[in-house]
């Protein structure tokens, strides 16, 4: 679940941030760095139960099981790389 919240939340949080824009034009600051650390968050989290070799974190979340089509999320070493690399 926390690969795919670590892709929903700044989907989320993005048309929310627009929209606190016309409230106040601060508070998409606010909307970003609460995006921002919940990924630095979760980054730290996959880094820190990470077990150091193949696929880890998977997850399947089936779209349309009549026809098998699902979305697979998992993490490797790489992968996790790339994760940090992107959050920080």
């Amino acid at each position: 679940m926390i690969l795919l919240s670590m892709i929903l939340v700044p989907v989320v949080l993005a048309p929310l941030a627009l929209i606190a824009e016309k409230v106040n034009e601060k508070y998409p600051r606010y909307v970003s760095l609460v995006s921002a650390l919940y990924l630095c968050l979760a980054t730290v989290y996959l880094f820190s139960k990470y077990p150091g070799q193949g696929f880890a974190f998977e997850e399947v979340y089936p779209i349309f099981p009549a026809f098998d089509f699902v979305l697979k999320l998992a993490v490797d070493c790489i992968s996790l790389t790339l994760i940090g690399i992107t959050a920080f």
